[in-house]
């Protein structure tokens, strides 16, 4: 009888823990890259010709790049945003179509907490496609 009545109690135990986890309004499935939202060379530059304040960020690797060639106002990878509000809408961009190190960027700022993150879709490449104007040497 006493191992009927553990059985029992950890069976119900395990049942109400069940519910208050899906019951948690505050739980958010875990997003991936590919979930990561995606903004075209068109929507950005039409919302920075608007005058929105959106924080552009450079992933790709080493300063090179960057220094050949970057979307005006866009700021080289940062080591910390610490001095950035999580609501401020940002987005990332890398050289290569597949977005692999800006959408690995953005997924790391949603895991910190930043709530507007998108990624260039198509890159770099995409921007100079359309004939926006670029900064650097």
């Amino acid at each position: 009888m006493k191992r009927v009545s553990l059985f029992i109690l950890i069976l119900g135990s395990m049942i109400v823990t069940s519910l208050l986890v899906a019951c948690d309004s505050s739980a958010e499935p875990a997003l991936t890259a590919s979930e990561v939202p995606r903004i075209t060379a068109e929507e950005l530059k039409k919302r920075l010709d608007d005058g929105e304040d959106i924080l552009v960020i450079d992933t790709r690797i080493g300063s090179r790049q960057y220094d050949l060639q970057h979307i005006p106002g866009a700021i080289k990878r940062p080591r910390s945003l610490n001095d950035v509000a999580h609501d401020q809408a940002i987005v990332a961009y890398c050289t290569e179509p597949g977005e692999g190190s800006s959408a690995g960027q953005a997924l790391n700022l949603y895991r910190e907490g930043f709530t507007d993150v998108a990624v260039l879709s198509g890159g770099m490449n995409s921007w100079v496609e359309a004939g926006f104007p670029v900064e650097g040497s």
